[in-house]
């Protein structure tokens, strides 16, 4: 297996992720249409509100499975698109895999912080225009999840620079061992 047929194939994994992820927002929908939807020009704007993690959810999901060479190529380096990086065959190395993996973890982030958090800001937005406070429990998760997607878009964009801090880690702690 080569590194584009194992990111081809983490790719569709991520698409059906995202399908399994985009179930989980179908109840904030059904809750919106049966409570808060009754005619008024809020409860319209609620309703779309609802809708955006659906829909931004299947949409990448589609996108995934559908045009995955695509997001290959968008995701593979420079070199790789251009076919100047050697391609050692079908043996994937260790930093390879490692980079493939945090850049795996990074999107499981992302994908999870996303939705939560565009419901999080509309709870926030729904309690202010009902003249309530939102509670502090609130503002926590709105920060929490705005840490998780950072660490997240960090950790799909940067896995080389991850995988050679690992590796300089590793190198120090065998190092030591052997002192």
């Amino acid at each position: 297996m080569t590194k584009r047929d194992l990111q081809n194939v983490a790719i569709k994994l991520f698409g059906l992720y995202l399908v399994f992820k985009s179930i989980e927002t179908v109840p904030m929908v059904g809750v919106t249409i049966v409570s808060g939807f009754q005619g008024e020009p809020q409860g319209l704007w609620y309703l779309v509100v609802s809708l955006i993690p659906l829909l931004i959810l299947i949409s990448a999901a589609i996108y995934c499975i559908k045009r995955t060479s695509l997001v290959e190529k968008w995701l593979s380096s420079k070199e790789d698109r251009d076919g100047t990086k050697e391609d050692k065959g079908s043996i994937l190395n260790k930093e390879t895999l490692q980079e493939i993996t945090f850049s795996g973890i990074g999107l499981f982030f992302i994908a999870n912080a996303l939705p939560r958090l565009i419901q999080v800001l509309v709870n926030i937005a729904i309690q202010i225009q009902w003249g309530k406070s939102p509670s502090s429990t609130l503002w926590s998760s709105v920060i929490g999840l705005i840490m998780q997607a950072i660490v997240g878009i960090y950790l799909f964009f940067s896995p080389k620079k991850l995988v050679e801090l690992y590796k300089k880690v590793v190198s120090n702690l065998k190092q030591h061992d052997l002192k």
